[in-house]
C-alpha cells in the first residue's frame, strides 16, 4: 500500500524492524540496504544459472558456479560499458536476455544483421558502437621466422 506522505509532503517514509543493539539509525539503515544490495546479487547470479547444479560431481558443480559467475560478471560488465545512457543501466539478466541476448539476427563474416522490426534492435546497435569506439582498434603483427 502507498502511502500519501509523500503526494503531500514531499518525504518518503520507510519502517524496518531490527533485534540489533546498535542505536545509531543511520548505521542501522546503511546496514539494512546493504544486504538488500546483497540479496539482489543474490538473485541475479542465480538467473545466470546457479539456481540449479547439473550434476552430482563436485567439480562440474564448481566449474558450473564459476561459469554462473562468470555470467554475471560479464552482465555487469555490458551494463556498465555499453548500457549506461538507455533503460537498460539496471536491467536484470533476465531482462538482458530477453531483450538484448535473444535478438534474431544472422552473423556473415563481420556484419551482424539484425531484424529491424524488433523493438530492441536500436539499442542493440547503440551498444555496439559505444564497445567499439571503447575499444583499442585491432593491431596485428607478425614475425618472420629466423
Amino acid at each position: 500500500m502507498r502511502s500519501d506522505f509523500r503526494k503531500t509532503s514531499g518525504w518518503r517514509h520507510t519502517c524496518f524492524l531490527t533485534d540489533q543493539t546498535d542505536r545509531h539509525i543511520a548505521r542501522l539503515e546503511l546496514r539494512h540496504r546493504q544486504r538488500g544490495r546483497a540479496e539482489t546479487v543474490i538473485r541475479d547470479v542465480k538467473a545466470c544459472g546457479l539456481d540449479t547444479m547439473p550434476s552430482a560431481d563436485v567439480v562440474n558443480n564448481d566449474t558450473w558456479a564459476q561459469l554462473a559467475a562468470t555470467a554475471l560478471n560479464l552482465c555487469a560488465w555490458t551494463r556498465q560499458l555499453t548500457l549506461d545512457r538507455t533503460g537498460l543501466a539496471r536491467a536484470t539478466p533476465k531482462t538482458l536476455r530477453y531483450k538484448l541476448f535473444h535478438t534474431a539476427g544472422r552473423h556473415q563474416g563481420r556484419r551482424l544483421d539484425l531484424d529491424r522490426d524488433w523493438a530492441h534492435t536500436p539499442t542493440i546497435t547503440t551498444a555496439l558502437d559505444r564497445l567499439d569506439r571503447r575499444l583499442p582498434p585491432h593491431t596485428v603483427t607478425s614475425r618472420q621466422a629466423a
